[in-house]
């Protein structure tokens, strides 16, 4: 089968399982965004999500993401919607003119001075960036993101700089099956930001989390982005095999 069917497939189911988890929680159809997390899918994959309908595009390597930019770019030249690229990796300093470059939205940003660059290397490219601050909210050492308690001086501090927005909120769930623990993490992100926002004028009310194994419950939480990979392309392996 022709993998543009595959996603449109799958995209396809996922809309529903959506909109039928947004009727139950009272909540909006349009109020949650999916962003594809392109991460070692090829252009011919990427592209194929943004022909479906997928206007949010996420990658978590710089390098790779760059190489394969412009046979997207060419594959989707005649979509009739602007598409956005996030990145949602660990930030490294050497790399972030670049990103700022290259990227609309950052939302993996977890230290002030991380935030001061990407501020100034937009400033001096003329754009605005879109910064999600990543709340360290599931106790795994391996997980990037700040502690929940740090959250609001490092918000506050990043409302003052030019160039950049603060968007909200991002957080990676725990790796686990009790789905009591997830629950319990994106719930207490998504209490942070509403106490955010209370307390910060000028603070977004965006909740990127969940992804592809368990988005429902990170949408029942109230989030307003899901990141979705391998519910969205398949495995790894299959969309790899594709290229051969």
């Amino acid at each position: 089968m022709d993998g543009s069917l595959d996603i449109n497939a799958r995209l396809n189911y996922i809309r529903h399982e959506l909109g039928q988890t947004l009727s139950t929680c009272g909540r909006a159809a349009d109020s949650v965004t999916i962003l594809a997390a392109v991460k070692k899918q090829p252009p011919e994959a990427i592209a194929a999500a943004v022909a479906a309908g997928i206007a949010c595009l996420g990658d978590n390597r710089l390098q790779e993401s760059l190489e394969k930019r412009h046979t997207v770019a060419y594959s989707i030249k005649d979509v009739k919607f602007p598409v956005s690229w996030h990145f949602i990796g660990r930030l490294q300093s050497n790399k972030l003119g670049k990103i700022a470059a290259y990227f609309d939205c950052v939302q993996s940003v977890d230290a002030a001075d991380h935030a001061r660059k990407l501020s100034r290397e937009a400033e001096r490219l003329g754009k605005t960036l879109d910064l999600y601050i990543e709340i360290a909210a599931s106790g795994e050492e391996t997980k990037g993101g700040i502690p929940p308690e740090r959250a609001e001086e490092l918000a506050g501090g990043i409302l003052m700089l030019p160039s950049v927005r603060v968007t909200g909120l991002m957080t990676v769930g725990p790796l686990t099956s009790d789905t009591g623990r997830i629950r319990a993490c994106y719930q207490s992100v998504a209490e942070l930001s509403e106490r955010l926002r209370r307390s910060l004028p000028g603070f977004g009310g965006g909740l990127s989390m969940g992804m592809s194994g368990e988005w429902k419950i990170a949408v029942e939480c109230g989030a307003t982005m899901i990141r979705l990979g391998t519910s969205l392309f398949g495995s790894r392996s299959v969309a790899q095999a594709s290229r051969l």
